[in-house]
């Protein structure tokens, strides 16, 4: 199967025409045979990957939870962090999935889905790091057109993934080190397959305005050529209307390159819709989650542990370097008008056309 044909598989379209999500897309059973088996020597980076959040009423990141199952390699990751004060604390864990007819062992993480495309049950389970909550979502999945990145040079690394988001509240039975005092909301992201490129400006930002979730991906080489853009809205009856991102613009902290505001105009079926929102409190720097293969072993078994004092202009310059989640207000006007609250996940490279200059 080569790539073409595998960009097909990811796409199911119902008799409408239109592609939808089934309750089996949120457990990791896209690694079947009939789907990668005759690619798997050349997918090691296949993955069913999942991500939740915690975000303060303030609209400020409180945490951040997820972890992926890498059928091919035989292997499974999940990471947690948290803000304590200007600290970001990390724990992550390794382990092997088990063969056929073997007994599953448990880890320290469990991730375990109530209703389908919906209710989550999460858990961290280690002395320095104690957490039980259920993610309730608000309304349902928008699922994203499949991102399909043809590798810049034959043979070379190319991104193959799909992946939705939904936006729910969480209601936590522990949640040592998290002030849950107040509504507290969430965004979930659930991906299956193959990412590998760097991407050299990235934005991903959902939103929640009462019962209605905004979101945007827009993603750029260095010399401004678009990997991958789209954005969407889930309204509060359910209906999901496709936009398309027309405008944007971006300002950086120079030191750090958290974002500090930025403005996006959206073009839709009932007009122009224009966000424009600010950060609010420290980004997490997705470092921690194990997006640096710098960070020791990942033997079965191995519980990684790091922290990373904000506080300290080269700790907070240095972490800045990679993928942030950066909590965020805002504000929609134009097609309807309301204020919300969510996260931005961004990345800025110096050699980015338009916005590299702002950064260190």
């Amino acid at each position: 199967m080569d790539r073409p044909a595998l960009a097909e598989a990811l796409t199911r379209p119902s008799t409408d025409g239109r592609d939808i999500l089934g309750a089996w897309d949120d457990y990791p059973v896209h690694q079947s045979a009939a789907l990668i088996g005759a690619v798997a020597p050349a997918l090691p980076n296949w993955s069913e990957r999942f991500y939740f959040n915690v975000l303060a009423p303030s609209g400020e990141v409180l945490a951040i939870l997820g972890g992926g199952v890498y059928p091919l390699r035989g292997a499974n990751e999940c990471y947690f962090c948290r803000m304590d004060g200007d600290r970001q604390v990390n724990v992550r864990s390794f382990g092997r999935l088990p063969r056929p007819g073997e007994a599953v062992q448990a880890g320290p993480f469990s991730l375990r889905c109530d209703d389908p495309l919906r209710d989550w049950t999460v858990s961290v389970m280690l002395d320095e790091a104690r957490l039980h909550g259920r993610f309730s979502g608000i309304n349902p999945p928008y699922l994203y057109e499949p991102v399909d990145v043809a590798a810049s040079e034959p043979g070379g690394e190319f991104d193959l993934y799909r992946h939705f988001v939904a936006v729910g509240e969480w209601a936590f039975e522990q949640a040592a080190g998290i002030d849950t005092s107040g509504r507290l909301l969430g965004v979930r992201d659930r991906t299956w397959g193959v990412r590998t490129r760097r991407i050299r400006w990235h934005n991903w930002c959902v939103f929640q305005f009462g019962e209605r979730t905004v979101t945007l991906i827009h993603q750029e080489l260095a010399d401004g050529t678009v990997m991958h853009s789209e954005a969407g809205v889930v309204h509060g009856d359910g209906e999901i209307e496709r936009l398309r991102i027309t405008a944007h613009d971006v300002t950086y902290d120079p030191d750090d390159r958290q974002v500090i505001r930025a403005r996006w105009t959206l073009e839709g079926e009932q007009g122009a819709l224009k966000l424009e929102y600010e950060r609010v409190g420290t980004a997490m720097r997705l470092a921690g989650a194990g997006y640096d293969d710098s960070q020791g072993s990942r033997a079965e078994g191995d519980v990684q542990h790091d922290s990373f004092d904000l506080a300290d202009p080269e700790v907070a310059r240095r972490t800045g370097r990679g993928t942030m989640d950066q909590g965020a207000r805002v504000h929609a006007s134009g097609a309807w008008e309301a204020d919300g609250i969510g996260v931005v996940e961004s990345a800025i490279a110096r050699n980015h056309v338009r916005y590299g200059h702002q950064v260190a």
